[in-house]
């Protein structure tokens, strides 16, 4: 109902799924807008991609909070010096810098899952759906840093996804001119 009454006034519906596989297929069946979050699921069958791709849900799925283990967020941190960055330091106190980030907790590679959550959402892109980035409220200005990264280095943007993810992810959320963000850096 919530849905239904919000497509007839033209706005968004965005969810926060993840976790729960039935819930996010509701969503999808329930024809939001987008689900946030990846798909609690190591592989994405036929049938979910097939379902997904005769809906207009499009999928944001986070890469950097990732179900199922460690994700984009903490690969990055642990695998880069977060606090060189230079655009991030210019805009974020150095000290918060070096003290979210200097000291790094490292899983075996084969332990993170935002690789197996980009390969799954390329699944998604590939039926026709738009998918995007997500931050969920890292450390100001490095979540949609790191979400790109993460898009980047697994490969996501064979899908044609990649490229416009920062926009579609303003659209998909309403945040376009207009709608009191400029869309400007």
């Amino acid at each position: 109902m919530v849905v239904k009454a919000a497509q007839a006034e033209g706005l968004t519906v965005v969810p926060e799924g993840g976790s729960l596989f039935t819930q996010d297929v509701t969503l999808i069946q329930d024809g939001n807008s987008t689900v946030e979050h990846n798909i609690p699921l190591h592989t994405f069958y036929k049938d979910l991609v097939q379902l997904w791709g005769q809906t207009q849900v499009d999928y944001t799925p986070t890469l950097v909070v990732t179900y199922g283990g460690p994700a984009g967020d903490p690969y990055w941190r642990a695998h880069t010096n977060v606090w060189e960055h230079p655009i991030l330091s210019r805009h974020a106190p150095p000290t918060e810098l070096a003290a979210n980030n200097k000291r790094r907790v490292i899983a075996p590679e084969g332990d993170y899952v935002d690789d197996d959550s980009a390969r799954e959402a390329g699944k998604i892109a590939a039926a026709g759906r738009m998918v995007s980035i997500g931050a969920h409220g890292q450390q100001s200005g490095l979540g949609g840093a790191l979400g790109n990264l993460v898009v980047r280095a697994r490969r996501l943007e064979q899908y044609r996804c990649a490229p416009r993810c920062d926009d579609h992810a303003r659209n998909v959320i309403g945040l376009c001119e207009g709608c009191g963000f400029s869309g400007s850096r």
